[in-house]
């Protein structure tokens, strides 16, 4: 693959990322900006909140499916997990600071989901396993969640050994960009345990 085919690639997985699925379901239903409404987040729980299950539902589905389709077209040109990687981060960054809306997009949590089951199906069972036992703990789909996340660039690196240091780097990469997104729920559990 030439330099410009897999900066081309990076761009529309960005592009991709962009595309809010949130975003455009309220716009559909009644015109509104979901990230001026409810949280303020365009992601599936607000939806939720908002516009019902089905509204959950559909932006969690169509977020998670830009994840997955960026890693599956990825991952079929075959050309390393490096790649992959690089392509799974310009997804979560398109989602997360969409050049079209302003910059200000949502979370990421359900775009990570899907990519990071097509990238790798026994990481994202591990990592789901860990955040359903955390649940348990801390009551919260948030923080056990965020601890999965973290777990991400470990699974990576003991999964894919050998393959340089940029797999890793991406992979943390990919969760950094979802810890910064939650930087104020992360703020605000820290408070509520310490209190």
């Amino acid at each position: 693959m030439t330099i410009w085919a897999a900066g081309a690639f990076m761009l529309l997985s960005y592009g991709l990322g962009g595309l809010l699925a949130g975003y455009w379901i309220a716009m559909l239903k009644d015109g509104r900006d979901l990230r001026t409404v409810g949280s303020g987040n365009p992601g599936a729980r607000n939806a939720g909140r908002i516009y019902g299950r089905s509204a959950f539902f559909w932006t969690f589905i169509g977020d998670a499916a830009k994840g997955a389709l960026v890693v599956g077209c990825a991952k079929t040109m075959d050309a390393g997990p490096a790649f992959t990687l690089a392509a799974f981060l310009a997804v979560v960054l398109g989602h997360l600071f969409p050049a079209f809306l302003s910059f200000r997009g949502g979370k990421g949590m359900s775009v990570f989901c899907g990519g990071a089951l097509l990238f790798d199906g026994a990481i994202w069972l591990a990592m789901i396993a860990i955040a359903a036992i955390l649940l348990l703990a801390f009551r919260s789909w948030t923080p056990a969640g965020l601890c999965g996340v973290g777990l991400f660039p470990v699974l990576v690196l003991y999964t894919y050994q050998g393959q340089g240091p940029a797999v890793v780097a991406l992979a943390s990469g990919v969760a950094a960009a979802i810890f910064y997104a939650h930087r104020v729920n992360i703020k605000a559990f820290w408070m509520q345990r310490r209190s």
